[in-house]
């Protein structure tokens, strides 16, 4: 990208910088939630999703599509709700995690 900027004569300032960094924590942060989630460290995951991740609709999917996956339905609907509360709208894989944990605890009439 750097590259693609600088041949149309722009250069990154420190504002590219920041919006880079920031992406980059929300990978790794991404990335250490689900080997959290995958090692069954569920408390671990939720821990860096609180402190690094909460405000990014793919962040929440990937969370709560974990705990389903662990058989924690249950923390998933309650991310799903916690979702909407913080205002943070969610997108279809959102939803298509909230169906799974519904199907998954057997709350079909939740979902």
């Amino acid at each position: 990208m750097r590259n693609e900027m600088q041949s149309k004569g722009v250069f990154p300032s420190s504002a590219t910088f920041v919006c880079n960094m920031k992406f980059l924590e929300t990978l790794i942060g991404n990335i250490v939630v689900d080997m959290y989630a995958r090692f069954v460290l569920i408390v671990e995951a939720e821990d860096v999703f609180q402190r690094v991740l909460a405000t990014y609709v793919v962040s929440w999917n990937a969370i709560m599509i974990e705990l389903k996956e662990h058989g924690c339905s249950n923390e998933a609907l309650n991310y799903f709700e916690m979702m909407e509360l913080d205002g943070i709208v969610p997108d279809a894989m959102t939803f298509i995690c909230g169906l799974l944990a519904c199907r998954s605890k057997g709350a079909i009439d939740k979902g």
